[in-house]
């Protein structure tokens, strides 16, 4: 099935309602939508109740299906990172009060300096034209000032607001529906425009048939409660145990209700010949009907099966549990389970966008974002910011080259012969959040890398980006096709924020020995003695003589090669040479093992070598426990946290977990 806004990038300026859900609809049909929120709160829809598992219902179903960027516009460096996915993007999508996109310099005359095909669409509650422009506006408002208010209620009483947030739901489906007639112009043209959308005009033109109305003598657009004013029977009746509706307007339905009245008279009287003689009617024929109602059947069941045989339009008046409820509508594909934040234990569910089904282009559901959770992805794609990458040059003395998402291996063919040629240095980021310095070990010098790279952590240290590592990528070779990397890799990670399990053993006094990249990841924190390896192979063999060794504690490993070679090439065949020759030592391993010795083996994220690009994957991984000690073998309960493998270690030495720490023990499991 295809998608119909496939390759369609959407900038989403919106909040709360209306802008929101235009948006989520776009997503529902394949488009790439990018939220723009704060950092650290997110938009205000976040916190709108109702809350389940602390995250928002209604956020849920407003946003479902986009990407989140957390981002401070009214810091530069934060707004520039937003100025530079506008190129990249075909629709921007705001709702904030006129002038204020301007401010930020993302207002349409200057965003079509950058992309002159850019289709933008502006809702707000009034427009951006004439006297109210400025004036602050909300759903209750449009409802009230285009009439609509005026006709809802009972006769005798006050006007009533819709039951629902009528002008952001009709206001997001004019959105959405301008959004795609002006895309469907750009593809025919190429030109892009400016979409201005009001709540208050939408919900005139939901009420220009009652304008059109009161155009003759009488207003016939009088509050009604729940009857029609220009039709009888049109609206709600009562039985013994609720509330139903029934509808006859027609002459040949109007003739079928007499008949099953018993009220055959009716059919020819002169009166009653027209539904709007019928409608003059009312405030004799609605007593009758509701003791017609009330007297002749046991309940609602019975009077709507009798009107359904009779051809007599009818139905119960459900609550709206029961309508999400409804068998039918849930076997008819109209209700759909949707996907959920991670950490929400709660089922919701969605109707299709507008309800419709299309042989071809379906809408699909997909979960509403985490805070920020694109924020890698993207700045990824979007590079480091220019000022940043010439005080880097500045500082290292090196020009700059690549600054892009890249694989490794990729890059260094596509600007290795460059770098050598020119002194230069190749800059570029990954999937993780990570800024990586390759450079040549015969020509850049391996202390001059390390140097760079302390310059970049230093540099990249900023609150707002806190790069997660700034990698040493060495190579080897000197044209392409030669060019490999070499195991003289270094990490710059972030120290962790707080105290670990590693800190915690090493202050209790046992050993914490790091193999591999280890040191790296933890900067040395809760480190005791750390051995670099040259190889998935050498870690091993490291691993086996520290098992030699009389130490007491932790020995904490990473085989780097099943990621770096072979996972991230997307290699089978070279995953599968390594996974033979980890088996090989792993035997040695528990061979050497001491009774009460306990080996966990584990990944920090997926990586299918099968699967397509050079990314993790998103497969469950897998924990495996293994001690001498162990009486029986046996599946663990699945965990949803990393974190009990820390708890767990702590546990077993009998050690408190440092505060602020999260995770379970899984200990007991491991008999």
């Amino acid at each position: 099935m295809g998608k119909a806004l496939e390759g369609i990038r959407v900038l989403d300026f919106t909040t709360m309602a209306a802008g929101p859900t235009a948006a989520a609809m776009l997503a529902d049909y394949g488009a790439e939508v990018i939220k723009i929120e704060r950092p650290g709160r997110g938009e205000d829809g976040r916190k709108f109740p109702p809350m389940v598992d602390g995250e928002s219902l209604t956020y849920c179903w407003f946003n479902r299906g986009k990407k989140s960027l957390a981002v401070d516009m009214k810091d530069p460096e934060g707004l520039e990172l937003v100025k530079k996915l506008i190129p990249t993007a075909q629709v921007i999508l705001e709702n904030f009060r006129p002038g204020t996109m301007k401010k930020f310099g993302l207002d349409y005359e200057s965003v079509c300096k950058v992309k002159p095909d850019m289709v933008y669409v502006s809702l707000t509650t009034y427009g951006q034209t004439g006297r109210l422009v400025s004036k602050p506006g909300y759903d209750i408002i449009a409802q009230a000032m285009s009439g609509i208010m005026s006709v809802t209620g009972e006769a005798d009483g006050a006007p009533q607001k819709s039951g629902i947030p009528l002008g952001d739901m009709v206001g997001a489906l004019n959105m959405f529906a301008s959004t795609m007639t002006a895309l469907y112009h750009w593809k025919d043209t190429g030109e892009g425009q400016y979409v201005d959308v009001s709540l208050l005009r939408s919900l005139l033109y939901m009420n220009t048939p009652l304008i059109h109305c009161n155009l003759g003598k009488e207003r016939m657009s009088k509050r009604q409660g729940n009857h029609h004013p220009t039709m009888c029977p049109y609206g709600v009746f009562h039985c013994k145990d609720g509330d139903i509706v029934m509808a006859a307007s027609g002459k040949r339905i109007w003739d079928s209700l007499c008949d099953l009245m018993g009220r055959p008279e009716w059919k020819e009287d002169p009166e009653y010949q027209e539904v709007g003689d019928r409608a003059r009617h009312q405030k004799v024929l609605i007593p009758l009907f509701n003791e017609w109602l009330t007297n002749s059947f046991s309940g609602q069941d019975e009077a709507l099966a009798a009107l359904d045989a009779a051809g007599i339009p009818c139905c119960k008046v459900q609550d709206e549990y029961q309508a999400w409820s409804n068998k039918d509508f849930r076997e008819n594909g109209w209700i759909s389970e949707a996907p959920t934040m991670p950490d929400m234990k709660m089922k919701t569910f969605y109707t299709r966008t507008g309800n419709c089904s299309m042989s071809k282009t379906s809408p699909e559901f997909k979960r509403a974002p985490l805070l920020g959770e694109q924020n890698v992805e993207l700045f990824k794609e979007l590079g480091y910011s220019e000022e940043k990458i010439k005080e880097l040059e500045e500082r290292c003395g090196k020009r700059v080259i690549g600054n892009k998402s890249a694989s490794g291996t990729a890059i260094i063919e596509e600007l290795g012969e460059e770098e050598i040629a020119t002194g230069a240095m190749i800059v570029y980021t990954s999937a993780d959040s990570v800024m990586q310095i390759c450079g040549n070990e015969e020509t850049f010098d391996l202390e001059n890398l390390y140097r760079c790279c302390e310059i970049a952590r230093e540099l990249t240290m900023k609150e707002e980006w806190r790069v997660g590592r700034v990698i040493a990528r060495p190579y080897i070779g000197k044209k392409k096709g030669e060019f490999k990397r070499t195991s003289n890799r270094r990490d710059y990670a972030l120290k962790p924020s707080g105290a670990t399990t590693l800190n915690a053993l090493a202050d209790a006094g046992y050993d914490v020995i790091g193999i591999g990249k280890i040191h790296d990841i933890f900067c040395g924190e809760g480190i005791t003695e750390s051995l670099h390896s040259t190889s998935s192979v050498n870690g091993m063999e490291q691993t086996i003589d520290i098992c030699k060794k009389d130490f007491e504690g932790l020995c904490f490993v990473n085989l780097v090669d099943f990621d770096a070679l072979w996972g991230h090439r997307r290699n089978p065949e070279g995953y599968g040479r390594e996974i033979e020759k980890l088996d090989k030592n792993l035997g040695v391993l528990l061979d050497t093992m001491r009774e009460d010795d306990l080996l966990i083996l584990t990944a920090d994220h997926g990586n299918d070598p099968t699967y397509t690009g050079t990314d993790h994957t998103r497969e469950y991984v897998p924990l495996l426990a293994y001690s001498k000690e162990m009486k029986e073998g046996g599946k663990i309960p699945d965990a949803d946290t990393f974190a009990v493998i820390g708890a767990t270690i702590a546990d077993n030495f009998d050690i408190r977990m440092p505060e602020g720490t999260v995770g379970y023990s899984i200990l007991e499991e491991l008999k």
